[in-house]
């Protein structure tokens, strides 16, 4: 298992890390002092160019900053799973697997407004596993639940790399420890494979996962701390044709048996709306996700009260997400098809398991007519793909409704794009979707044809910008201090010349405290300015503010350009 040392020493500019006295009241050190970091040659003896180095340890994309401060809504996991900083809406279910059941209900209409936190990055909203439930049952004749399957859970394996294709992404967890317990953590899919742990403070974790493969973190201290995955999830997972196989296929102990009375009932609803097994599994499966994604998300008709739950919203096709995906695993299930029951907090949907080929995931609609999705600006949304499976009326209706409540990835309003993922598809979704739909299927989310210039009354006329003339500049920091504690100054030499090396004397720089490796101004910190003195050179102290998180950080400087000369930042 790799881990990361405090200090990168391959960040853009110095990195700074921010600590504090040593504490007394536990086991953990607050601070941490490292002479020179070594990661296969990316520092020290190696001298290995830093930026190559650098994409070559991390692959694509970057891991988030390592601090101890939450993000704006962002949850902190504890035993009993994401705890937020202010009550929220949970209607698919309570956000630990080993909470009460999940149950059918009958309150079949849409929910109005729900709250999403992206923790991954590029994000998967709105599917993120919180929790999934494997095993259904029926309580009496009239309740219909699923919960997860006991036993023990174990080790996940840390070594194995991904097998075919796959898909990398950054998660970021804040978890507050408790010796001995284990702490749900939120994946991206049961067959994900963990290729790098960071944390901070730098401690040892243990990794492991239930039988519905539900991820959990657990550690021998307690305390705060900040966990950074880096995870590989196959393509597969996300879409895709289902390749042909043949019912005696499946494995019968990926999901706990049905009761025989229960099997028997389902089988006979999954009858009566015409799937059967004189269909090949994969029409099968085809025929009812276009079936389940045709519900009516609207209030559960008095007249139908009192019958059987199962076969009233099977048959009648309405409910939202909870009541599509719950429904589907029990006629799944009892069809022989391994399938599960997963959601977050704002939606739900379903995974089943294809011999040879592993989980898959299954959207059916039916999220909320709105959602706010915190800490998800700036990054890509991830773009799985096509997909593959049909989109019927109410499904697309679902995305215009969307649509028309404003929803939209961040990156559809240019906040960045995705990266190259190795596998011909981008990491970033350029279209409004809805919440629990795929983005690409449908005319609904068509590209229309370009017509000739100037066919939108409307549309704004983009010019190139004139080239920048100005004189190049060169911002040097000349030496810095690498580690420092919270409420100390910190001393900052520095020197700024034009492109043939003559100094230039009078001028503001900019002194920010930023995330490992990043120099984007407009999310880090100031920490005031200064004037360069003769022969260029700034020389001056400036305090790490006693309420910055403990961490690791990125100390730039920053010239703003002047009339004659671009911008420049330290490097």
């Amino acid at each position: 298992m790799r881990r990361l040392l405090p200090i990168l020493a391959f960040a853009a500019t110095f990195p700074t890390t921010v600590g504090a006295q040593q504490s007394t009241d536990g086991p953990y050190v607050l601070h941490e002092y490292v002479d020179a970091v070594d990661m296969q040659g990316i520092n020290g003896t190696g001298g290995a160019n830093p930026e190559v180095a650098r994409e070559e340890f991390f692959g694509a994309g970057q891991p988030p900053a390592l601090s101890l401060e939450t993000r704006p809504g962002e949850p902190i996991y504890d035993k009993d799973g994401p705890v937020f900083d202010r009550p929220i809406d949970t209607p698919y279910g309570a956000l630990s697997p080993y909470a009460a059941a999940n149950t059918l209900d009958d309150r079949t209409d849409r929910v109005d407004s729900l709250t999403y936190f992206a923790n991954f990055d590029p994000s998967v909203i709105p599917y993120k596993r919180v929790v999934a439930k494997n095993h259904a049952v029926r309580r009496g004749q009239a309740q219909y639940a699923l919960d997860v399957q006991s036993g023990e859970r174990r080790p996940v394996d840390l070594d194995s790399p991904p097998n075919g294709p796959s898909d990398t992404f950054w998660g970021t967890f804040l978890v507050r420890l408790e010796p001995g317990r284990v702490h749900p953590i939120a994946s991206i899919s049961p067959d994900q494979r963990i290729l790098q742990i960071v944390s901070e403070p730098d401690v040892a974790l243990d990794f492991e996962r239930d039988a519905a493969d539900n991820f959990f973190i657990r550690a021998s201290q307690p305390g705060l701390v900040r966990v950074n995955v880096q995870v590989a999830v196959p393509t597969f997972y996300f879409g895709g044709a289902f390749p042909d196989v043949a019912w005696t296929d499946f494995p019968s102990d990926v999901t706990p048996p049905l009761d025989p009375a229960l099997r028997a009932h389902a089988l006979a609803i999954a009858q009566k709306l015409g799937f059967t097994k004189t269909q090949s599994p994969a029409t099968t499966v085809v025929s009812m996700v276009s079936y389940f994604r045709d519900f009516d998300a609207r209030p559960f008709p008095e007249e139908l009260k009192g019958g059987d739950l199962l076969e009233t919203i099977a048959t009648s096709a309405i409910g939202v997400c909870r009541h599509r995906s719950l429904a589907f695993v029990f006629l799944a299930q009892a069809m022989g098809i391994p399938t599960r029951y997963v959601y977050n907090e704002a939606h739900a949907f379903v995974e089943v398991f294809w011999p040879g080929h592993g989980w898959r995931r299954l959207d059916l609609g039916g999220a909320a007519n709105e959602l706010n999705a915190s800490a998800n600006d700036g990054r890509p949304v991830h773009d799985p793909g096509d997909d593959g499976l049909p989109t019927p009326k109410r499904y697309l209706e679902e995305q215009e409704r969307m649509a028309h409540n404003g929803w939209e990835p961040p990156n559809a309003r240019g906040d960045g794009g995705g990266e190259s993922n190795g596998t011909g598809r981008s990491n970033a979704n350029n279209s409004a979707a809805e919440p629990g739909t795929s983005s690409t299927n449908g005319a609904a989310n068509a590209n229309p044809t370009p017509g000739p210039p100037g066919n939108a009354p409307d549309a704004p006329v983009f010019e190139e910008p004139p080239p920048d003339t100005r004189e190049l500049a060169a911002l040097r920091i000349a030496s810095g201090t690498a580690v420092v504690r919270r409420g100390e100054a910190l001393q900052i030499e520095a020197t700024l010349t034009d492109a043939s090396g003559k100094a230039l004397p009078g001028r503001q720089i900019e002194i920010f405290l930023g995330a490992v490796g990043s120099t984007n101004a407009r999310s880090a910190r100031s920490l005031g300015h200064g004037t360069t003195g003769t022969g260029g050179r700034l020389r001056m102290r400036v305090e790490i503010p006693a309420e910055q998180a403990i961490g690791r950080w990125s100390l730039f400087l920053r010239f703003p350009g002047d009339a004659n000369h671009q911008p420049a930042v330290a490097e």
